[in-house]
Parts: structure tokens; C-alpha cells; sequence
């Protein structure tokens, strides 16, 4: 057994080869529920559900009622399910060596799964976690599944085949359209994409027109296209995008926050870059995701009008702003425009 991705776990559910404990983990959350729902899809009849199919919620059920429930063996099938959402498994040492000694002994035809959510699991890796026993206990006598963030992409790839399984056209360029618009978070983009689909029908095709007017923009693909505007010097764009944000009642504090992420990313682009870092050892060093890492080659790129000083400068911009918002009677708008035109004037002189 080890620590598997989600495209190894489809083809044990497809090739019916799923068998003992799993742990599904990691920061898709949209992949996690799908799995989950494919699992009880797959393996459970529903005329024997009520015999096959156990579900728990972590914060209601103990240990020793979740492995009664596991060792009931499958009626009438060859599967039985249990499903644990969020079990605090290291709330009691004892509870880890329950399980520890169950797994050493499965009945065959027993499929026992947990899976977190809400519950915050990091990968081991560089930083030990105490949840670092516990994905290793499944990789050595179950199965860790890690769902990682997918990069924009297989996100286009993802949307460009459920369309074409729901009848619709969605190109790839029409896809990465979407991705930027509605950000990288699955269960957004799915929803999204249900909903343009529901407007252009069965045979019909989503193009720009159809992004554009049913799309809603995620603050980070608005901030993102602010940022574009500045980096463009179209200071009527950036002023018109501000002003529909602060319509929005966007609130300053994340106007800035997130602005002062782009060029954060930018300023540790161009010393990379400066100094002969590649992207990939930036985006590691800094701790960005795979859902994220994509964001240091945009910077980069961004990043090479600009000197480091100059950077600097616009950050000292973001930093003043914040602390103004904080504690000046100016109005937000007021210094949220002094912060975009400051940002443009550095800009013209970069």
C-alpha cells in the first residue's frame, strides 16, 4: 500500500480492486466529495444499502462504534462502506491504536474510509505535522489518498471534458477564460460551468460572450485584472474596475491585500530572477501550492519592466494604504485612489 493520487484510486474503483482502509486528504475539496459519492455509486447497492452503507460524522461517533459498524460483514454484495467525515483521530492516542490493530486485520470485502474536510491535514513533507503518523499508518497498511490542488492546466482540461460529456462545446481557450475569471477553487468553477451550461443548452457552445456575461468574477480574478490594468498603464480601466469593486462593497482591506500579494509575488520573481533562481525553486521555497505555483511564471513575466526598487517603492504604496485605512478619517475610496494613482505614476516611470 502508499500514499496514491486521484487518478490511481479511479482505476481501483473501476477495475473493482478497492479494498481495506483509505484516507482522503489534501486541499481539493470538490475531488474529495466526488470520490466519496463515486465510492457509494460503485460499491453499494441500494436495495442493500441499509446493510452495506455506514456513515459517520467525526464530532458524533467513537471509535469503537465506527470499527462495529466496519466489521459488520457485506450483505449480499461483495462491498461494504463505511464512510467517517472529519474523526479527530488524534484526539486520543487509544483511538489511533484501535484502529491501528483493526487494520492489521480487515475482513475481506470491507471498505473503511475517512475522509477530512474541514478538518486541516498537511502533507508530510519538509514541515512534520502531527497528522504525519497518521497518513503513514494508511500508506503502509491502507491506502493515503492525497487530492492536490490541479494547476490551471488540467483544470482546463477538466472543464473541457465534462462539457463535452454534457453536450457542449467549451474549447480550451474558452476554458482558460473561465479559469481566470472564476479562479482555481473546483467546486466554483463546476458550479460556474453548470450554470452556462444550463443557459446554452444541449448542443450549444460557450464562448466569450456567454463567460462574460454569466461568469462572476472571484475578487482574486478582479484583483488580478487590476493589477493587469496598472501593469498596462490603462489607468481608466483600473479607475472603472475599482470603482465597480467599492460598488460591490468590496471591502479596502482586501482591495489591498490581495493587490499587495501581485506584486509581492513580482518583487520575489524579479530578485529570483536577479539573482538566477528558477520559478519551480521559488514557488517551493515560498510554500505556494501546486494550485498557486503557476503565479510566480505570470509575475515573472509581469515583473521584468520593473526594477527591484521600483517594487519596492509600489509595496511601501500598499503598506502606507493599509495603515491609513486602518486609522486615518480619509475615506477608503479616497485613499484607495491616491494608492491606484501613485501605482500607475510608478509605473510610467518604471
Amino acid at each position: 500500500m502508499a500514499i496514491i493520487n486521484e487518478e490511481q484510486l479511479r482505476a481501483q474503483i473501476n477495475e473493482r480492486q478497492v479494498s481495506g482502509a483509505y484516507l482522503f486528504y489534501g486541499e481539493e475539496t470538490y475531488l474529495k466529495q466526488q470520490y466519496v459519492a463515486l465510492l457509494k455509486r460503485k460499491l453499494v447497492d441500494p436495495s442493500f444499502e441499509d446493510f452495506n452503507f455506514h456513515s459517520f460524522d467525526g464530532k458524533d461517533a467513537t471509535i469503537d462504534e465506527i470499527l462495529m459498524s466496519a466489521d459488520m460483514l457485506p450483505m449480499m454484495s461483495e462491498y461494504a462502506v463505511t464512510l467517517v467525515h472529519d474523526y479527530p483521530l488524534l484526539r486520543a492516542p487509544s483511538d489511533l491504536e484501535k484502529l491501528q490493530a483493526y487494520m492489521t486485520e480487515m475482513p475481506s470485502g470491507t471498505v473503511l474510509v475517512f475522509w477530512y474536510d474541514t478538518v486541516d491535514i498537511a502533507d508530510s513533507g519538509k514541515k512534520s505535522t502531527p497528522w504525519d503518523k497518521v497518513i503513514k499508518l494508511f500508506a503502509k497498511q491502507g491506502n493515503a489518498v492525497l487530492f492536490e490542488p490541479k494547476t490551471p492546466a488540467q483544470l482546463v482540461q477538466r472543464l473541457t471534458a465534462y462539457a463535452a460529456r454534457k453536450k457542449v462545446k467549451l474549447n480550451a481557450n474558452r476554458a482558460h477564460l473561465l479559469v481566470e475569471t472564476v479562479g482555481t477553487d473546483m467546486q466554483t468553477l463546476m458550479t460556474e460551468l453548470e450554470k452556462i451550461i444550463a443557459f446554452v443548452g444541449e448542443s450549444g457552445e460557450i464562448t466569450k460572450k456567454e463567460i462574460e456575461l454569466l461568469a462572476t468574477p472571484s475578487l482574486e480574478a478582479n484583483i488580478f485584472k487590476l493589477s493587469d490594468h496598472i501593469l498596462r498603464g490603462d489607468s481608466t480601466a483600473a479607475f472603472m474596475l475599482l470603482d465597480a469593486l467599492l460598488t460591490q462593497n468590496t471591502a479596502a482591506t482586501d482591495i489591498i491585500a490581495r493587490l499587495t500579494d501581485c506584486y509581492i509575488d513580482m518583487y520575489r520573481a524579479k530578485c529570483a530572477r536577479t539573482e538566477g533562481i528558477s520559478e519551480a525553486q521559488v514557488a517551493e521555497d515560498f510554500g505556494y501550492s501546486k494550485r498557486v505555483a503557476w503565479k510566480i511564471g505570470k509575475a515573472a513575466a509581469n515583473a521584468s519592466s520593473y526594477s527591484v526598487q521600483t517594487l519596492r517603492k509600489a509595496l511601501d504604496v500598499l503598506a502606507r494604504t493599509d495603515e491609513l485605512t486602518k486609522s486615518s478619517p480619509v475615506k477608503e475610496r479616497v485613499l484607495l485612489e491616491e494608492m491606484l494613482s501613485k501605482l500607475l505614476i510608478l509605473r510610467n516611470r518604471a
